[in-house]
C-alpha cells in the first residue's frame, strides 16, 4: 500500500487494484460505541402447540431466542452466513458454513457516563 501525501486525514492507503481502504482513529476505539455478541441461529424450530407448520416452529424459536436476548438488553443487528474450515477426517480439511445472530449494546461501564451526558442540564428556578 501506498500512503497519499498531506496531512492525516488525507493518509488513505490505496491498495494495488484501485480499492481504498478505511482508517479508524485509535483515539476514537478508547471508548467503543457497541460491545458485539454473536450466537448461533437455531437450526430448527422447537415443537409449541401454537405453532402448526414448521416454519412456524421455527420462526416462534427464532423470537424467542431474540426476546431473550432483548431482555439482556442486547439489540438485534442482523443475522451472517460465515464459513468456518474444520477437520474432516484424520487429515482432510472441509468448509463448513454456520448461521450466526448478531446482537449489540452499549458498553456496559459506559452506562451511567451515558445516561449522564444525555440527562439534560438542571437548570436554577432562581436564574428564570
Amino acid at each position: 500500500m501506498n500512503w497519499l501525501p498531506g496531512n492525516w486525514d488525507n493518509k488513505i492507503p490505496r491498495c494495488r487494484t484501485g480499492g481504498t481502504a478505511t482508517l479508524v482513529r485509535t483515539e476514537l476505539m478508547s471508548h467503543p460505541a457497541y460491545e458485539y455478541s454473536v450466537v448461533a441461529a437455531p437450526m430448527r424450530g422447537e415443537k409449541a402447540r401454537e405453532a402448526k407448520t414448521p416454519t412456524e416452529r421455527f420462526a416462534l424459536t427464532l423470537t424467542a431466542e431474540l426476546n431473550r436476548m432483548a431482555a439482556e438488553g442486547w439489540e438485534y443487528l442482523r443475522a451472517d452466513v460465515l464459513p468456518s474450515e474444520e477437520r474432516s477426517g484424520l487429515t482432510g480439511r472441509a468448509t463448513v458454513y454456520h448461521n450466526v445472530l448478531v446482537f449489540r449494546r452499549p458498553p456496559q461501564g459506559q452506562d451511567a457516563e451515558v445516561k449522564r451526558l444525555l440527562k439534560p442540564a438542571a437548570t436554577d428556578p432562581a436564574e428564570s
